[in-house]
């Protein structure tokens, strides 16, 4: 997903797309620091922060 994202310009580099679904569509902001080793997770369409890292991302995933 990253490198067909990459090579066809669909999003800014420093956003790192890990998941595209019909709801929405998370990345990781490659321009922040990381914390703890990890990036923080947001959402496209509103640019908002949804989760503090990947393990909290995938938990809001699945019990959504």
């Amino acid at each position: 997903m990253y490198e067909k994202n990459k090579k066809l310009h669909n999003f800014p580099s420093n956003m790192l797309v890990i998941c595209e679904a019909d709801d929405e569509t998370f990345y990781f902001d490659t321009s922040e620091d990381k914390i703890d080793n990890e990036y923080a997770v947001y959402t496209m369409n509103t640019r908002e922060l949804y989760a503090n890292d990947f393990i909290e991302f995938l938990e809001k995933r699945i019990l959504n």
